[in-house]
């Protein structure tokens, strides 16, 4: 009994305190949290929610190897349109930049960032009409 004690309970500590952070040793930037697949969950228009759908809103960011902090895109919208690009990170990771193929550059914030959840944010200047800030709230899939 001391056996199953002093060996095995040692060893499940480990692993359950293991696979639980959100340290990835071998991932220099935020970069490789990034390159997945997020599912838009929530979106907000100057802090306050709105109620459309957007399940169907995917983007899947994909890098040609993790020592380089740009990569290729594909997203699906709300609608169920796809478009393709190339993004990357700028200004010491706390830019996301998405370069769709066919429409202009898109900038968004990284507010927050971690395995299971991104949090993006646009600022609007003040010559647009409609809100100021957008915040989106994605989730891996």
């Amino acid at each position: 009994m001391r056996f199953l004690y002093y060996s095995i309970i040692p060893i499940l500590l480990i692993f359950t305190g293991s696979s639980c952070t959100e340290n990835i040793p071998d991932c220099p930037t935020k970069f490789c949290i990034l390159a997945t697949g997020w599912q838009l969950i929530e979106v907000y228009e100057d802090d306050v929610k709105l109620t459309q759908d957007v399940s169907k809103y995917k983007i899947t960011l994909t890098l040609p190897d993790d020592k380089v902090a740009k990569g290729d895109y594909n997203r699906v919208n709300s609608s169920g349109l796809q478009d393709v690009g190339a993004w990357e990170v700028q200004n010491a990771d706390e830019v996301l930049l998405l370069k769709p193929e066919s429409s202009p550059n898109e900038p968004y914030i990284i507010e927050s960032l971690t395995l299971r959840k991104m949090v993006l944010v646009i600022n609007r200047d003040d010559t647009k009409t409609g809100p100021k800030q957008l915040k989106y709230l994605f989730e891996p899939f």
